[in-house]
């Protein structure tokens, strides 16, 4: 009996760690909502800093807001010397992007063409496919921007950012610019592969390349009032 005992307490204690895994491997648009920015429409800015190098920074501008669509979450994307690059629009209830902004070579912003428009994986077999088309910065020139994203499952952990241990979804990214001329048919094509992971609670914490070779963490987030003083000092 007390054999049968203790080998039905391993059995109970087996299949209760089964589902405990069961439970923190499984993938949905619900809890990677959990892991995504949270709904708010005061701005906050993500300050990304090179890992590598130590000087690059990259910003993120990161707000949201209701109109008659629905909730919506805009990250703009702005370089190291505080150019918006682009924008991206999310459709808050299903994570899928809504619109995609660029600046053309004229510096002026332009919508995109949204082709395909699924930002993250609906479960863990899936593949989310992202493409955009817009001008490139060579006269009649087209840029396709395409991401292949799906679930890096054997990477899920804790990471330390911003002083906190923070629970992460990762996502393996296949990217694809393709720069084309729609007259002469020529085109030239840049592919690279990058690690994005998203932190509980707060958003994209870090992306790099499978070599570590390029990586950008986050390191802190600024206050809209806070952006406009260090913007307004550059403009001076």
């Amino acid at each position: 009996m007390k054999f049968l005992a203790i080998l039905f307490f391993f059995l109970l204690l087996f299949s209760c760690q089964n589902k405990e895994k069961t439970k923190e491997e499984k993938l949905t648009i619900s809890n990677i909502k959990d892991h995504f920015y949270p709904y708010d429409t005061v701005p906050k800015i993500y300050v990304y800093r090179d890992v590598v190098g130590g000087l690059e920074e990259k910003f993120h501008r990161v707000y949201a807001l209701q109109d008659q669509e629905g909730k919506h979450v805009i990250v703009e994307i702005y370089s190291s010397d505080f150019r918006i690059i682009e924008a991206l629009n999310y459709d808050y209830s299903t994570l899928l992007y809504k619109d995609h902004m660029v600046v053309n070579r004229n510096k002026e912003k332009t919508k995109a063409d949204l082709i395909k428009n699924k930002a993250f994986p609906s479960d863990d077999k899936s593949i989310a496919e992202f493409s955009s088309r817009f001008p490139g910065h060579l006269d009649s020139s087209l840029i396709i921007k395409e991401i292949k994203r799906k679930w890096n499952k054997n990477q899920v952990k804790t990471v330390n950012v911003l002083q906190k241990n923070l629970s992460v979804f990762s996502f393996y990214d296949q990217v694809t610019q393709t720069l084309l001329n729609p007259y002469t048919k020529k085109q030239a094509v840049i592919s690279s592969d990058q690690i994005s992971n998203y932190g509980k609670g707060i958003g994209l914490i870090e992306w790099y390349s499978p070599n570590k070779k390029a990586h950008f963490r986050l390191e802190k987030i600024l206050d809209q009032k806070q952006w406009i003083e260090i913007t307004n000092k550059i403009k001076r």
